[in-house]
């Protein structure tokens, strides 16, 4: 399963839904594009910290996935998306799972 950045925040702000969700699963992943996001969406939160703590100690249980081939090939294995963002839903053969 890939995050987006929604999905990515609630779990790091501890939404019971994408917990429970996210323990299902095989495999998370996520990509570096979204840590951008995430990274500079928390620059200026008054929780910056909390939230940088949070990613030096979690991070490594997900599957970082840089921009390349491999990533193409990984996330067509996975076609799978953790998002509330309906824009993938135009996206032929690809599951989007909310919560």
């Amino acid at each position: 399963m890939i995050l987006d950045t929604d999905a990515l925040s609630a779990f790091v702000d501890g939404d019971a839904d994408v917990g429970r969700l996210l323990r299902l699963q095989a495999r998370a992943a996520i990509p570096v594009i979204v840590l951008g996001e995430f990274l500079y969406g928390i620059a200026e939160s008054r929780h910056r910290s909390a939230y940088q703590a949070w990613m030096a100690s979690h991070l490594r249980n997900f599957d970082a996935l840089a921009v390349t081939d491999e990533t193409a090939v990984t996330y067509a294995a996975l076609r799978v998306v953790f998002s509330r963002d309906q824009h993938f839903d135009a996206v032929p053969d690809l599951e989007r799972k909310s919560w």
